[in-house]
């Protein structure tokens, strides 16, 4: 395991940890530790990049810390703003349609800009759904949209 990895690790847990207060407590700490998992998010790659430690490992780590964040942030909607479970799903079919082209190479398995705009999108909309009443489904309906328009860029 090298440092990217490792602050990708970091990342993790403070996600995990953002989503847990989230739902526990108030979205203060959310917004801060969120704020610190995108650092992290940002630098793991910057580090790998910079000094060549991408590794297959670091790869399939930072998106399954993307996916925990997304699915994380769809069940709290869920549970506490009342979301339909609708939108949980379409997001399983939309990784599971990426998933088979990555398999059968139709996709790249590098990370793309729209993916990263997609993965910074899911924690604005959680915030959205804290503080807006009118603007969070349109907003929500958005996100799918671009999600779903994601797989053919």
């Amino acid at each position: 395991m090298n440092y990217a990895d490792l602050i990708t690790l970091i990342g993790m847990i403070v996600v995990i940890y953002s989503l847990f207060t989230y739902y526990h407590t108030n979205n203060i700490i959310y917004i801060l530790t969120a704020l610190i998992g995108f650092t992290c998010d940002y630098f793991d790659g910057y580090i790998a990049r910079k000094y060549k430690l991408s590794s297959y490992f670091g790869n399939i780590l930072d998106k399954l810390v993307d996916k925990i964040n997304q699915i994380g942030i769809l069940l709290l909607l869920i549970f506490k703003f009342d979301v339909s479970p609708f939108y949980l799903l379409l997001y399983i079919i939309r990784e599971t349609i990426m998933f088979i082209m990555r398999k059968k190479n139709i996709k790249p398995t590098s990370s793309s800009f729209y993916g990263k705009l997609k993965t910074a999108l899911f924690p604005l909309l959680l915030i959205l759904f804290h503080y807006s009443v009118s603007i969070r489904m349109e907003f929500l309906q958005l996100l799918t949209i671009f999600n779903f328009t994601t797989l053919i860029i």
